[in-house]
């Protein structure tokens, strides 16, 4: 061989990798669409923490309204986490022993002054945001009024004032 083509052939190797610039380039599209993606991405995380909410919240306000329906009372008031006597089976879903979706521990409130019976939560995590927005979904949209509102310490869907 000639030095010539040792020389064009040693350049042809040369040039097959990604330089560091469109390695750089390649880096600062996908932050770019990453930075674009994370808001719709919490939005959707969000709504969908939300949604669970409600679901539990309806399965266990119905929970205590058919045993109101049944026996006629509602159970007696318990500490946050503690499933009332006999509705081991009815809170099954939502799991009140466990976190709720918006963070926080269920509770069942009885006789509280501002309302007699309601179905609380204790604690939650989330930003009054997302309070707001399961407010919209199920009452009036106000936390201060209505059938869910936001307590000292919480929020409560209230079943019977």
């Amino acid at each position: 061989m000639s030095p010539k083509r040792t020389y064009l052939r040693r350049q042809r190797t040369s040039k097959r990798g990604f330089t560091l610039a469109e390695i750089m380039l390649v880096v600062v599209i996908i932050g770019m669409l990453a930075m674009l993606a994370y808001p719709m991405f919490a939005k959707s995380r969000n709504n969908a923490r939300a949604a669970r909410f409600i679901n539990d919240l309806r399965n266990g306000v119905h929970a205590f309204e058919l045993y109101a329906l049944q026996t006629g009372y509602y159970p007696e008031d318990t500490a946050p986490g503690i499933k009332p006597a006999d509705m081991e089976d009815e809170l099954k879903r939502p799991q009140w022993d466990k976190t709720t979706p918006i963070g926080g521990t269920w509770d069942w409130a009885v006789d509280q002054g501002d309302f007699y019976a309601g179905v609380a939560v204790v604690g939650p995590t989330v930003p009054a945001s997302i309070l707001q927005t399961i407010d919209s979904r199920i009452d009036d949209g106000d936390l201060s009024s209505g059938a869910f509102q936001s307590t000292g310490g919480g929020v409560v869907y209230i079943i019977e004032e």
